[in-house]
């Protein structure tokens, strides 16, 4: 089955068809959404019970696989959890769409989470991090195919 988007504003741009849909307009509302929900938390304490709530999920879910730089990987942990997640509600509501449906949307942002990962690795940690693709314990004799063997999983896992 074919799904239609529906095609709100057709815009081409370089003849690379940009045309804003109804996925669009759902993930700028909640984008919207969601940084006033942080604004009004900040001003008001109730709303921050709800923000610890949530930040404190993010810190049970991820906080043994993050040894290191907590607070900046938490901060984008949690936008990417409240994009990904109302995102998803939008689909709830009736006559709604939920954008993570779209492969193209999910696809994105799981490149965007690769480069952001993998980049900052490079950043913080020079080419060396490029030698975590080889898990530790491998005989030295391996390493060249457990080199291309992670760096085609590592590659293929955005896509997954």
């Amino acid at each position: 089955m074919v799904h239609h988007v529906e095609v709100l504003v057709p815009l081409t741009v370089a003849g690379i068809d940009i045309s804003i849909t109804k996925p669009v307009v759902i993930m700028w509302g909640t984008s919207a959404f969601i940084f006033l929900f942080l604004l009004v938390a900040n001003w008001f304490h109730k709303f921050r019970l709800v923000e610890a709530f949530v930040y404190d999920f993010i810190v049970d879910s991820f906080a043994n696989s993050l040894p290191t730089q907590r607070r900046i990987w938490f901060s984008f942990l949690m936008t990417l959890f409240l994009f990904e997640f109302f995102n998803n509600i939008s689909g709830l509501i009736p006559g709604g769409e939920a954008p993570t449906s779209n492969i193209n949307v999910t696809a994105g942002l799981a490149i965007l989470v690769f480069v952001i990962a993998h980049g900052s690795g490079i950043v913080n940690h020079g080419f060396h991090h490029i030698s975590n693709l080889i898990p530790a314990g491998v005989p030295k004799f391996l390493y060249p195919f457990m080199f291309i063997l992670e760096l085609i999983s590592h590659l293929a896992r955005p896509f997954s």
